[in-house]
Order: C-alpha cells, then structure tokens, then sequence
C-alpha cells in the first residue's frame, strides 16, 4: 500500500513544510521512507545499480544534506539520481541549506519530482513515524474493506460473520450499531483525517469505504437511549468539522455481532433515504415505508404500481393543460396540509381542495379516503426513490447487501 505526497503534505510533522518545487508530481505514491545521510554521498550510480537494495520504487528521502554541504554543486546530481531510481520525492531539512540552487528547481519542476523544505526543528522520527502510520493505515483500511465486502456479499452462516467481524476488529464488543456516512465527491481528501478523528473514540471502528465512512459503535453493555444519542451527535459534530455536504445513514441497535451484516445493510439503506428525501441523518427506524420499498429488489414493480397511480392523472394534465400531478407531489410533500401546499403553488386553498377531489375521482377513490391516502403516501415514496439518482445500485454494494436476508 502506499500513500501519496499531497497526503504526505496533511501530516502533522509536515505542518510547517515549504514545496519548493515539483508541486506537479504530489500524487507520485510513497511505499516507503529512508533517510539519506550516507557519509559518501552522492552514491555513484554505477554504485547504486537496479540490483541495489539502497534504492526502490516510491521511496521518500528525508535529509540535511550534510554529506555534500560543502559541494552544494552536486546538489543536482543528487536529485537527477534519486529522480532516475523513481523515487517519490526529497525532503530537505533546513540545516545546511535555507535555499534551494535554482538549477536544482528548475529541474525539479521541469520532471514534476517533490522537493520539500522542512524547518530543522522537525525530528526525522517524526516524519517517519508520520509516513510509516499512514501507510500501514491504508494497508489495514484496504484489508478491513475486503472483510465487509465479504460480509455484505457473502452467504454465511450467523458463526462465520461474527468470525468476520472479530477478524474486523478484535476488540469489538458484542452489542453493535453501524453509521454509515456518505461524503461529498469533492471532499474525498478529507475522508482518510475524519476517519482518523474518529477512531480517537475507544468505542467506534471506522473504516474508509471506497471514499464514503462506515463506524462501528460497539459496546459491551445493552445500548441505551442516551448514549446512543451521545455517540450519535459526537459523530455528526465530529463530521461537521470537515464537511457540509454529507449525509448519515443509522442502523438499529443489535445484540451480537452476528447481526454485524444487517447493520451495515439498515444504515446503507437509511443513508439512501438521506439522499432521496434530501435530508442530513435518518435512523433506519424512522424511515418507514422506505425500509419496504428500498427492499423490493424489482424496480420494475415500483415503476410498475407508480405509473398505474400517476397515469390517469397525467393523462388528465396532458389533455386539460392541468395541474393535477404538481398538486397531488406537492400536497403530499407538505405533509397533506392544504394551506401549505395552496403558499407553495400560489394558489387559493379551495382551488388545491378542488383538485384533490378531481384526482380522487379520477382514481376512482373518491367514496374511499383511506385507499387513497395510503396509496399517495406510498407512491410519493416511490416518486422520491425514482427521481433520486441511484435507481439500481446503493453506494457500490449489489441490491442484493442492501436488503435483509
């Protein structure tokens, strides 16, 4: 695994840390970092062959240059080798050199190779502990993805997804809940730090699942009301901090980790009704009829009952230049009240109570309320689900995760 120099840049021992050159290769990958002090530096390349183990693909070089202090002139040579060995870049502590030579940047800049300046009171430990964490973090992020997608789309009996689930993580507790937070494309730099951020809390596992956040909230006592809630707004405060563009999707809570899979499913489909109802957090037993509806694997049958409610009155619409579809949408949108739903079309509240009536007899429900209030409750449903942009797939995972089984 690797990360790469922009995400090198976001640590903290890199906080004071000057490009100075090369900015148009930060997304060259770092696998490894090593300091080069050799006391007879520069190494020949004749020295330094491919069968050499000083050298290696995405290496990341941290030095003072103490070895050629007095001959800044081999600077260039210097940069030119490590650049021909493909390394990620060079971090030069300001001890020997406050200033880069301009032949030196120009070539950097011209092959796009990172040269970075860091104050000299930054330790070298630091800046590896920082490198080496990193990288060993998406090492265990990308193994912790293949477990849950072998838990969402898997067939496994109850005792071998709580050996996943232990396999996730060891020290998970046996009552479980899942959030699973979905992130603004354009924010998917900050995903890895808010991650990060909340695994600071002892209780929650998060995981960075292809750009969006699956946290585990594990406990080992029953969940209750209020700590729920607690855990529930630290996260949402936490997330906050790093975006506005996010939506919370939010399971039930589960005795067992063997229920682990049908937590991930309840806060993927909740996070779903975030997005069709435009809305920041739901949790997955508060989103009603959706938990039905998002369910039913043949979407040809939504359509299907959808077009049966909505075909007579778009018919009507299309005929008379009617308004008809527009009202039924918005009255059931504002939540059947009718004052609302006359503000938001601009029109007298008899005129909305008019067409309600016309599209009752349209559909035939006029002497039967209850039908047809239930039918608009549900169909409206669907009509947010059709409208949203994911009609067949939820974040990546295949309908078959999304549904409990």
């Amino acid at each position: 695994m690797y990360i790469t120099v922009a995400d090198a840049l976001k640590l903290p021992s890199f906080q004071n840390a000057q490009v100075v050159a090369g900015s148009g290769g930060l997304d060259r990958k770092i696998y490894r970092i090593s300091v080069a002090e050799c006391p007879e530096f520069p190494i020949d390349i004749e020295t330094a062959g491919k069968d050499n183990q000083l050298f290696s693909n995405g290496d990341f070089f941290i030095s003072s240059m103490f070895a050629i202090k007095d001959t800044p002139d081999l600077l260039l040579d210097t940069v030119k080798l490590y650049y021909q060995f493909n390394s990620s870049g060079l971090i030069v502590v300001r001890r020997y050199f406050e200033l880069l030579p301009q032949e030196v940047v120009d070539y950097a800049n011209e092959v796009n190779y990172p040269l970075i300046m860091l104050q000299r009171t930054t330790a070298y430990a630091d800046v590896i502990s920082d490198v080496m964490k990193a990288i060993l973090s998406q090492q265990s992020n990308y193994t912790a993805v293949s477990l849950i997608d072998q838990i969402l789309n898997g067939h496994h009996s109850e005792e071998k997804i709580e050996k996943l689930a232990y396999t996730l993580n060891h020290n998970f507790a046996p009552n479980i809940l899942v959030y699973y937070i979905q992130c603004s494309n354009q924010l998917a730099n900050k995903t890895n730090q808010l991650v990060s951020n909340i695994n600071s809390e002892n209780s929650l596992f998060a995981v960075n699942y292809y750009n969006n956040i699956i946290v585990f909230h594990t406990s080992e006592n029953e969940f209750n009301t209020k700590h729920i809630h607690y855990i529930r707004e630290k996260i949402i405060q936490t997330v906050t901090k790093y975006m506005t563009d996010y939506h919370i999707g939010i399971s039930e809570a589960y005795k067992g980790l063997r229920y682990i899979k049908t937590c991930m499913q309840e806060a993927l489909i909740a996070c779903r009704v975030c997005r069709i109802i435009n809305s920041t957090v739901e949790s997955y037993e508060k989103i009603g009829t959706y938990r039905l509806l998002l369910e039913i694997n043949n979407l040809s049958a939504l359509k299907g009952f959808y077009e049966q409610f909505v075909l007579p009155i778009k018919e009507y619409d299309h005929g008379k230049k009617g308004e008809l579809f527009n009202t039924m949408i918005s009255f059931a949108q504002n939540d059947g009240d009718i004052k609302k739903t006359a503000q938001e079309l601009f029109q007298h509240e008899n005129t909305i109570r008019y067409r309600l009536t016309k599209i009752k007899q349209l559909l035939n429900s006029q002497d039967d309320n209850l039908r047809f209030y239930e039918s608009l409750a549900v169909v409206y449903k669907i009509y947010r689900i059709l409208s949203s942009t994911e009609e067949v797939e939820c974040d990546g995972v295949n309908r078959e995760s999304c549904s409990i089984s």
